[in-house]
């Protein structure tokens, strides 16, 4: 309403002042801004009589209750976008909004394994050079393509629209909401107002149906069955075959080898039926260098306690058949336990990830870190200062620094009795990138990393120009490092063999 009123004045406005002679004429674009105002294009009426692939079995999934079982069916509500491949142009309003043929109650026959896709439709098609939508005239029997329920359509830049598989949590109505369709060059023909096809249009199906039970072993020595609460499930294949978005426009050639995006799709908590059972719809790229031959279906699970389970299983010989619906099983064997929470006061949780990310609100922060750390990290930001206490922590982290912040009020560790971090494919343990980074306490630190330059720690005050890091002895760093009232002595560097190397920080209150 109040968008239309100030349009509305705006109007009144322009009108009067051209009757004055105040203004000269001109257009939309010169006096409101942005996009130009299409000329409306011809509306068309549409009726599509449509039916699903029975072998493909595509359209609302809804999985059986004996295991084997799957019934596919249009559904009220369920949408199709529609594509002239001839023009290039989507089915949409003159300022790009797509307009989807959406099915109703009356549209579906023969329980559901026909119906008719009806509406009325526009066709625009974005010029980039003017900004702004342009009519498109359609031939007398040009060609469309079909999309059944795709995620994003984009009328400006059609090659850019795409089905998403990535966006699954694992239940039963969530796959049925992937279960994606398409039917090209398909043929319509105009009369006067009105676009037909010149046949019924059957979908073909793009992905396979799956429903898999999951059961788990715990410990190292496979000690039994266990029933774990898991955070995180990622899907994969060995020969990256799993399709994670599918772009129909795309235009190969150059940086586009292929329509597929490939790779593995996680979940975050995933809905595991009491049962164990999981739903996923899954499309497989057999491609040149993606192929069946030796393909296995991979699954990672992570559980509260950064516990890691791992299964396999070999693909069919010619791949999954796009189409089908596959029920089975899989045992994940406990792998590793890859996080190790450390003991944090005040108590906080880390993210599926194991990272801490903790925003203090602009808030001064104090923490105290002990115990043993595994794969969990500290990104610490928008605070008014920062003490971190390091009481005898054993930590490790394998993807960069242990302790990070982007601000520049400084941080400051507290180091109490021997701690060690442990960094191998990060070239600094704790890092503070814009502010000063300050020891006191009594103990010592022991950090370890990939970059010799900067002796394992930085901050504002102690970067690899300043810090001497050349020296192969024993050095006294309090002018860089130490807090009012307190020494810190950096050991000589031990070159671990390995490609990483380590320094000792000893720190003390000055005598």
């Amino acid at each position: 309403m109040k968008k239309s009123f100030i349009f509305s004045l705006a109007a009144t406005f322009i009108t009067a002042a051209l009757a004055m002679g105040g203004l000269t004429a001109c257009s939309n674009e010169d006096l409101l801004g942005g996009r130009k105002t299409a000329v409306q294009a011809q509306t068309y009426t549409v009726n599509i009589s449509a039916s699903m692939d029975e072998a493909g079995k595509t359209r609302a999934v809804e999985f059986g209750n004996d295991g084997t079982s799957i019934t596919s069916k249009f559904e009220a509500g369920e949408k199709v976008y529609v594509y002239n491949e001839t023009q290039e142009a989507f089915a949409c309003e003159d300022d790009g909004t797509p307009i989807p043929l959406t099915l109703t109650a009356g549209d579906i026959t023969n329980g559901g394994k026909n119906c008719t896709l009806s509406g009325n439709l526009t066709f625009y098609k974005y010029d980039e050079s003017e900004n702004e939508f342009t009519t498109v005239t359609l031939g007398a029997n040009d060609t469309y393509s079909l999309f059944y329920k795709m995620n994003e359509v984009v009328c400006e830049y059609p090659e850019s629209s795409n089905f998403d598989y990535s966006d699954q949590d694992g239940s039963a109505s969530n796959a049925s909401d992937c279960d994606f369709a398409v039917k090209s060059g398909v043929t319509m023909t105009t009369s006067g107002n009105t676009l037909a096809p010149t046949a019924t249009v059957t979908f073909e199906s793009l992905q396979s149906m799956f429903r898999q039970h999951l059961s788990f072993t715990k410990g190292p020595n496979n000690e039994g069955s266990t029933t774990p609460t898991i955070k995180k499930l990622t899907i994969s294949t060995k020969n990256e075959t799993l399709v994670r978005t599918f772009g129909p426009l795309i235009q190969l050639g150059g940086y586009y080898p292929s329509k597929y995006d490939c790779g593995y799709i996680e979940i975050e908590d995933p809905e595991i039926t009491s049962d164990g059972d999981i739903y996923l719809s899954m499309a497989f790229d057999y491609r040149e260098g993606h192929v069946a031959t030796g393909d296995e279906l991979q699954m990672e699970a992570i559980d509260t306690e950064g516990n890691v389970y791992t299964a396999s299983k070999a693909v069919p010989t010619s791949g999954f058949t796009t189409g089908r619906y596959y029920y089975g099983s899989m045992t994940l064997a406990w792998s590793e336990q890859r996080y190790i929470k450390p003991t944090i006061t005040p108590s906080i949780l880390p993210t599926t990830d194991g990272q801490y990310s903790i925003d203090g609100n602009g808030a001064a922060l104090a923490y105290t870190i002990s115990g043993t750390s595994k794969g969990c990290n500290f990104y610490i930001s928008n605070y008014s200062s920062c003490t971190l206490t390091l009481s005898s922590l054993n930590a490790e982290f394998d993807n960069g620094g242990y302790i990070g912040t982007p601000d520049n009020h400084g941080l400051n560790i507290v180091v109490d009795g021997a701690n060690t971090l442990t960094c191998p494919n990060g070239y600094i343990a704790i890092g503070a990138d814009f502010g000063d980074l300050k020891l006191s306490g009594n103990g010592t630190l022991t950090v370890t990393s990939y970059n010799a330059d900067y002796c394992g720690i930085m901050g504002n005050n102690y970067t690899s120009t300043n810090n001497n890091h050349s020296t192969t002895t024993m050095l006294n760093v309090s002018s860089q490092l130490a807090a009012d009232g307190y020494t810190v002595i950096r050991s000589a560097c031990t070159d671990n063999g390995n490609g990483t190397y380590s320094w000792t920080y000893s720190v003390y209150p000055t005598t």
